[in-house]
């Protein structure tokens, strides 16, 4: 049971968007530079990114001019100017709430809202995720019954505890290795909600492989294609490798016609689920995460609503298990 099958808390909290713990306390733009200053650091900025860009991948690059906003015409000088500034910086964290429902095994969806504090740079991906489920749903009687799911990535390492009505502890996980490396792909899939993370120069721990698509072995046979919602779309896959626990995850990346991503996939291995698998089966689970109703927050373009679920076994229907509607993102960029 669970959005990722790491666990029974998991299931509460891993497919439903992604967070973490920052330390992102670093002073803001106050204006106190001078203009030149500032006109100087936007060309340098523009620099690195342009520079930076030329090594991504052609539909990557597409989708970065699009979220940062590097085609942006019309407009008044000073707004252009403006949205090029944030545009250029680097995204050093970002606070995100959310709300939505996910679906239970009995079929009936609940209710959740939540916060996510998230760290942004490839060299030390993290979060920490606070979400309030409805346990009986949102009749007036039972409205207060909330389980509460605490999930945090840090330093290559989760942590997941559930309690009910934030007093009584249901379950508790940390450090497992199944989990670390789930929480790791989970950040890297919700990169479109912190596009500039695509453009660190990371020294190797994102890089790009020439596979237009994840592969996998499902019942001793080659797959080389993962299911898609959108099979017509072209793919990127990018793999990713944690500085402190040398974990990786590999996720693929779906990009629609006007080069935004749109989904994001991997594949749970069975050695990485906390489930039996049939006998003699070698099973996978295919996961996606649709991104849609790209806005314009802070200068850049990133998607506000995500659907989240399971492929079946013979990879033919698609099963949304989680749908969230973002309601305030806030963004804190790099000097």
């Amino acid at each position: 049971m669970g959005i990722n099958d790491y666990s029974v808390s998991s299931f509460l909290v891993l497919g439903l968007s992604t967070a973490l713990y920052f330390h992102f306390h670093g002073r803001r733009d106050k204006g106190e530079k001078k203009d030149v200053h500032r006109k100087n650091n936007n060309v340098q900025r523009y620099q690195i990114v342009g520079d930076r860009l030329s090594t991504l991948p052609q539909h990557i690059q597409r989708h970065l001019h699009k979220a940062l906003l590097l085609n942006q015409v019309g407009g008044s000088r000073s707004n252009l100017e403006d949205i090029r500034e944030k545009s250029f910086r680097f995204i050093k964290s970002v606070h995100i709430e959310q709300e939505g429902s996910y679906l239970q095994n009995n079929g009936r969806w609940v209710s959740f809202h939540g916060n996510q504090e998230i760290t942004t740079n490839p060299a030390s991906p993290g979060f920490i995720f606070d979400e309030d489920v409805k346990l009986l749903g949102d009749s007036p009687f039972f409205n207060r019954l909330e389980i509460h799911v605490r999930d945090t990535f840090i330093d290559g390492k989760s942590d997941v505890s559930v309690d009910f009505m934030k007093i009584f502890p249901i379950v508790s996980h940390a450090d497992i290795s199944t989990m670390n490396e789930g929480h790791l792909e989970q950040w890297m899939a919700n990169i479109p909600l912190y596009p500039t993370s695509f453009i660190y120069q990371s020294d190797g721990l994102l890089v790009w492989s020439d596979q237009e698509s994840l592969s996998f072995i499902q019942n001793g046979k080659i797959t080389d294609k993962l299911p898609s919602s959108y099979p017509e779309y072209p793919k990127v896959v990018a793999r990713i490798t944690e500085p402190n626990s040398a974990d990786t995850a590999e996720v693929e990346y779906t990009f629609d016609d006007n080069g935004l991503i749109v989904a994001a996939s991997g594949v749970l291995h069975p050695e990485k689920r906390n489930y039996p698998t049939e006998q003699g089966e070698e099973s996978v689970r295919i996961w996606e995460r649709r991104f849609l109703d790209y806005q314009v927050h802070d200068g850049l373009l990133v998607p506000t609503k995500i659907e989240f679920g399971w492929w079946d076994k013979k990879m033919q229907i698609f099963h949304v298990n989680v749908r969230l509607s973002i309601t305030k993102i806030v963004y804190i960029f790099e000097e």
